[in-house]
């Protein structure tokens, strides 16, 4: 069973080859940064997102270390029971949020190569466009749903308040507590 743990707590090869990657984007990152210098590389909108990408993917090994670490030195007594509660796990399942995060980062950041073709560099910035009028739709949507919500709340409240008062067989004359 040990040997398992062993297996998990140490790199696998294409976790390797995951690093390897994050380094290259890190070593690309500083050399754009030097080449064009922080105020023009902080013009492009497109390199916030590489440098989110590469900061995610660092804090997930920051954290996975941290993880790895912890879980080595429990590693005899963990049982399958109680290692969900360990906190080195949850330390773990962490940095594995923030890896998925940076993947997501990491794919969307391939638009920026997308955006400069002649053909479909249009087509995305209409689906852009799009999305933020799909997100105004969802804001005045909500604002209004949320209009009915109030409103159909309060109106039950006072039937709530009223059936209460007629099941309970009160004598008070005033259920609704409008003269107050």
């Amino acid at each position: 069973m040990r040997d398992n743990y062993v297996y998990n707590v140490f790199l696998s090869f294409s976790d390797w080859l995951i690093l390897f990657f994050v380094l290259g984007h890190l070593v690309d990152l500083v050399k754009q940064i030097y080449h064009k210098g922080r105020v023009r590389f902080f013009t492009d909108y497109w390199n916030y997102l590489a440098l989110a990408t590469v900061i995610l993917f660092l804090l997930h090994y920051a954290f996975w270390w941290v993880g790895r670490a912890g879980m080595i030195r429990k590693l005899d007594s963990l049982t399958w029971q109680n290692h969900a509660t360990h906190g080195s796990y949850k330390i773990l399942l962490f940095s594995d949020c923030l890896f998925a995060v940076g993947i997501l980062l990491a794919f969307t950041q391939n638009l920026s190569y997308i955006q400069a073709n002649s053909t479909i560099g249009p087509l995305l910035h209409a689906f852009i466009r799009m999305l933020f009028d799909v997100m105004k739709f969802f804001f005045y949507f909500i604002f209004v749903f949320l209009a009915f919500v109030v409103s159909f709340t309060k109106l039950y409240l006072q039937y709530a308040k009223a059936r209460e008062f007629f099941l309970s067989g009160s004598n008070q004359t005033d259920p609704l507590h409008l003269d107050t």
